[in-house]
C-alpha cells in the first residue's frame, strides 16, 4: 500500500538512524503518497531514493502508463512475477523483519512469497492490519481464505483496535500480538492547547467526511443534515474530500440544507485540515465498515464532538452519548437526531471535549507511540516468544 497516507505517517515515526527502511509496493506501481528522505523504494526489484520515485510519479502520463501495464497486463501474463521480485529483494537485502502494512494485498504477497517462493529460512513476518482488513472481508469466502492464509503465515501482529486482535486469533493467528495502537501515530501534545482555543459550543462549523463508495456513506450524512432543518441555521457545513457522487447530490440538494455548504477539495494541506477540525463543533464520519478512523482521532484531538458510525472501533475510545454519539451508518432519522442533540446541548459538547482531551493525552501521545514502533522492531529482532 505504497500510496497510502497511513503508510506515510507510519514511516515518519521511524528513527532512520536506527533502522534501514525500504518499501516494496504490494502491486506494480511507482505511486507513493509523499516522499520521505532516507527511505528507499523499490520500482520492480531496483532500489531508488524515495524522492526520485515521487518525482517520477508526478510525470503524469508516463507513470500512469507504467502503472496500467503492471496492474492490468503484466500480472495476467505471469501472476507470480511480483512474488519472484520480492523473493529476490529479500535474498539481496537480507532484512531482519518483513513488515506487511495491510492484509489483503501486502500481507498476501508476503505470505505467498515466503511460504511458496523461497528456500531456507526467512525473516520474521510482521503483519499490521487496519480498517476493514479482517472485520469486513471475513464475510466473503474468497477473502476469508486469504485472511486465514496470511494470519497462519505471520509471526507478529498489530492492529489499531482490540476488536481486530480478537478476530486475528479467531481466524488462525498463533504468534505474538502487540497492544493495539493507531497506525499513523499520534499527536504532539504541545499542540493540543493551540487547537482548542475556541470552546466547541462556540464553534459554528460542522465537518463531514465526504467519502462515498463501497464503505463511505456521506450521501446518508447529506440526507440526515437535510432532516435537521432550521437547526443548521448559522452553521457552515464543510464536506472534505467529497466523492463525485457527493458533489452531484450537493449540487441538487444544496438549497435543502439550511446552512452554508462549503466544499473542501481532496488534497488540502494536512495542516489546513487540522485547523478546520479545530474550528468545528461537530464531526460526522459514516461508513458501513472501518477500524479506527484517523479522522475520528483528529476530531477528538481538536475538541470536535464526534458523531461516528458504530461499525468502527470508536467505542474503544468514547462513551456513547457522553463523549460522542455512535450511530448506524445508514439510518437517516437516528443520525439526524444525533446531529440535533450535538447542536443543542452546549454542556455535552464542552464536557466531551474535556474528557476526550484527557483520553488523547493518555493514549495518543506521538512520542510514546513513536517509541512503541521502535520497541516492536527491537523485540522482533531479538526474538520475542509468541503470546
Amino acid at each position: 500500500m505504497a500510496s497510502s497516507i497511513h503508510l506515510y505517517k507510519y514511516l515518519k515515526q521511524i528513527d532512520l538512524g536506527q533502522f534501514d527502511v525500504r518499501v516494496f509496493p504490494s502491486f506494480d506501481t511507482p505511486y507513493i503518497y509523499q516522499s520521505l528522505d532516507g527511505i528507499r523504494f523499490y520500482v520492480d526489484d531496483t532500489c531508488h531514493e524515495m524522492s526520485s520515485v515521487f518525482e517520477y510519479r508526478n510525470r503524469g502520463v508516463c507513470a500512469k502508463l507504467r502503472s496500467f501495464w503492471g496492474k492490468n497486463i503484466r500480472g495476467r501474463i505471469n501472476g507470480l512475477y511480483r512474488h519472484k521480485m520480492l523473493a529476490d529483494v529479500i535474498a539481496d537485502f537480507k532484512p531482519d523483519v518483513i513488515h506487511a502494512m495491510e492484509l489483503q494485498q501486502a500481507g498476501r504477497l508476503v505470505a505467498e512469497t515466503t511460504t511458496g517462493c523461497m528456500d531456507g529460512n526467512t525473516p520474521p513476518f510482521f503483519l499490521t492490519v487496519w480498517g476493514s482488513d479482517i472485520y469486513h472481508f471475513r464475510q466473503f469466502p474468497k477473502h476469508e481464505k486469504i485472511i486465514r492464509k496470511v494470519l497462519a503465515a505471520c509471526d507478529f501482529f498489530s492492529s489499531d483496535c482490540r476488536r481486530d486482535q480478537c478476530l486475528a486469533r479467531e481466524y488462525g493467528f498463533f504468534g505474538h500480538s502487540f497492544p493495539p495502537a493507531p497506525v499513523p501515530g499520534g499527536v504532539i501534545l504541545n499542540d493540543l492547547s493551540e487547537n482548542r482555543q475556541i470552546p466547541p459550543a462556540k464553534r459554528k462549523t460542522i465537518l463531514v467526511k465526504g467519502y462515498q463508495g463501497w464503505a463511505g456513506r456521506a450521501l446518508v450524512a447529506i440526507e440526515a443534515l437535510i432532516h435537521c432543518g432550521r437547526e443548521l441555521e448559522g452553521y457552515e457545513i464543510c464536506f472534505f474530500a467529497p466523492s463525485k457522487e457527493v458533489l452531484r447530490r450537493l449540487k441538487k440538494a444544496k438549497h435543502l440544507i439550511l446552512g452554508k455548504v462549503r466544499i473542501i477539495p481532496n488534497g488540502i494541506p494536512y495542516e489546513d485540515l487540522l485547523v478546520l477540525f479545530a474550528s468545528s463543533r461537530l464531526f460526522i464520519g459514516l461508513s458501513v465498515t472501518d477500524g479506527l478512523p484517523v479522522t475520528f482521532l483528529e476530531a477528538l484531538a481538536a475538541g470536535a464532538f464526534p458523531v461516528q458510525s458504530w461499525t468502527s472501533c470508536a467505542d474503544e475510545w468514547i462513551e456513547d452519548g457522553v463523549t460522542g454519539i455512535l450511530v448506524p451508518p445508514e439510518d437517516v432519522p437516528v443520525i439526524s437526531q444525533a446531529i440535533k442533540t450535538a447542536l443543542s446541548d452546549d454542556n455535552m459538547v464542552n464536557r466531551a471535549a474535556i474528557i476526550n482531551e484527557k483520553t488523547v493525552r493518555t493514549r495518543l501521545d506521538a512520542g510514546v507511540l513513536r517509541e512503541k514502533v521502535h520497541d516492536e522492531y527491537r523485540m522482533i529482532v531479538e526474538g520475542v516468544e509468541g503470546s
